[in-house]
């Protein structure tokens, strides 16, 4: 029975959401969401003790105004931005260990070839 109910409250909303953004009144929607978290986030912020609890109703509170001001796009492009240049500047900065020094496996353009003591001998006998 809860199950059916938080369903079905999640489709009302859902199908609230895209109805008013059908009529144009998106923005209505937007306004009240974040509204309603700025307002909640400094209820919250009042009754805080610690200061994780106040750092952390701070972010919510610059996420609603964010929301608010139509700015949460920039915010995503920044995380997504900065994780980008995290993962590069990581990869471009790792070590290449995949050969240990005296490891017979040589590297021929794409392909891979490991020389034993038959091909070690045929090419003295082909250099010569």
């Amino acid at each position: 029975m809860m199950a059916k109910t938080v369903f079905g409250m999640i489709f009302l909303l859902f199908g609230g959401l895209i109805f008013f953004n059908v009529l144009g009144l998106g923005w209505l929607v937007r306004l009240v969401f974040s509204l309603v978290i700025i307002v909640y986030a400094i209820n919250k912020l009042k009754q805080t003790e610690t200061s994780k609890q106040k750092g952390f109703w701070i972010v919510i509170l610059l996420f609603g105004m964010l929301l608010l001001f139509g700015g949460v796009h920039l915010l995503f492009g920044l995380l997504v931005g900065l994780s980008l240049i995290f993962v590069g500047f990581k990869i471009v900065k790792s070590d290449d260990r995949c050969n240990a020094p005296g490891d017979p496996l040589k590297l021929y353009g794409n392909t891979a070839m490991y020389e034993d003591a038959f091909d070690i001998e045929w090419n003295k006998r082909m250099k010569k």
